[in-house]
C-alpha cells in the first residue's frame, strides 16, 4: 500500500505541477501579451527574447516556481511515507523539464540562471518543509 500511494502521490503530483504551470504561462500571455511578430511556436521565433521586457519573464518564472512547489506538496498530501524522495523525485523532474527549455530556446541567460536556480529545487524543498512543519 505504501508503494501505491508513492506511485499515486508521484502522478498526481506531476500532473497537477504541469497543469499549474501551464496554466500560469497562459494567463501570463494574457496579461503581457507577446509583442507583435513575436511568435516563440516557430525555429526562428526562439531567438526572439531580444524583444521581450524583463515583465514577460515574470509568469514564466512564477509558473515553474508554483508548479514545483504545488506539485511537490499535493504528492507530500498523498503519500505519508518517502516524502524527501517524493520532494528530490519531482522537483529533479520539472528541474530537468526546465533545463531542457534552457537549452532549446535563447532565453536571457539572468532569465536561465535564476531559474534554474531559484524555482526547481529551493521551491520544492520549501514545500517539503511547509509539510513537514505541519505535522500532517
Amino acid at each position: 500500500m505504501r508503494i501505491l500511494r508513492l506511485i499515486v502521490g508521484l502522478l498526481i503530483g506531476l500532473a497537477l505541477g504541469a497543469l499549474l504551470n501551464g496554466l500560469i504561462i497562459t494567463l501570463g500571455l494574457e496579461v503581457f501579451p507577446l509583442p507583435k511578430g513575436v511568435n516563440f511556436e516557430t525555429a526562428e521565433g526562439k531567438h526572439n527574447f531580444q524583444y521581450l521586457k524583463p515583465l514577460h519573464f515574470l509568469f514564466p518564472f512564477l509558473a515553474h516556481a508554483l508548479g514545483t512547489f504545488f506539485g511537490v506538496l499535493i504528492s507530500l498530501f498523498i503519500s505519508k511515507r518517502f516524502r524527501l524522495f517524493l520532494t528530490f523525485i519531482i522537483s529533479t523532474l520539472f528541474f530537468l523539464g526546465g533545463l531542457s527549455m534552457v537549452l532549446s530556446l535563447d532565453a536571457p541567460q539572468w532569465f536561465n540562471l535564476t531559474d534554474l536556480t531559484l524555482a526547481y529545487f529551493p521551491m520544492g524543498f520549501m514545500a517539503y518543509r511547509m509539510k513537514r512543519a505541519r505535522k500532517a
